[in-house]
């Protein structure tokens, strides 16, 4: 059998593939700021940290009532007088960073990524669907912020401003992987694989995508 084939069947015995996928609340985010918030705060930690993050964030920026669009470019007004430290501080009560080792505060990499996303124009939802063409130098640009290099965090980012044939193949998934083919996967051949998993189960589940694949999965490995 091959990997897909391995992978698919396991699938099948494993999760609940006949129930239909509930994504989670971050899914349905109102505003694009709080996309990259969480999607820089979710690597590496445990999710009730990030939730607790965007939550604090929302209240701070006065976010409770989505009656208008909040933009990239006005996260970035409403932090501009605050360095990485302060904004850790005061606005996220989160001082974590990108990595244990040379790692920069997260606080520090959310207002990197998003000024890479307000120079080219991101500022909605809808910015990003207009503007498609510009996502690969969005992508290489977001990929030299310090921590970022993998893209794990821009293709969640993606994932939760609702591009549903994007996966976020954390580690997470690449545990479910290999208990399933014995193997190790990179991000990046995790991320084909659980595509191409996706079309071999799609006769069974013929509206199941990518990222409801990978959803189904992290929920499966966070039981265990």
């Amino acid at each position: 059998m091959t990997d897909i084939e391995t992978v698919a069947t396991f699938c099948q015995e494993h999760l609940n593939l006949g129930s239909i996928v509930r994504l989670g609340d971050e899914y349905a985010y109102p505003h694009l700021p709080l996309c990259f918030l969480d999607a820089v705060w979710s690597i590496g930690v445990r999710y009730q940290g990030v939730q607790g993050v965007v939550k604090r964030y929302e209240k701070w920026a006065g976010l409770g009532q989505p009656s208008s669009v909040h933009t990239t470019a006005e996260f970035l007004e409403k932090l501009s007088s605050y360095s990485a430290e302060q904004a850790s501080v005061t606005i996220f009560a989160n001082r974590q960073r990108t990595s244990t080792r040379g790692g920069i505060l997260k606080a520090e990499a959310v207002v990197r990524f998003a000024r890479v996303l307000d120079e080219l124009g991101i500022q909605t939802f809808e910015d990003l669907v207009q503007q498609d063409d510009k996502l690969p130098l969005v992508e290489t640009k977001i990929r030299q912020i310090p921590g970022q290099t993998s893209g794990l965090s821009w293709r969640y980012f993606l994932m939760l401003a609702g591009a549903s044939h994007l996966t976020k193949p954390d580690r997470q998934v690449l545990c479910f992987f290999k208990t399933a083919t014995s193997k190790n996967f990179s991000t990046e051949s995790a991320q084909a694989l659980l595509v191409a998993v996706c079309e071999q189960l799609r006769s069974q589940c013929p509206l199941i995508s990518p990222r409801e694949l990978d959803h189904l999965i992290w929920q499966y490995q966070r039981t265990r």
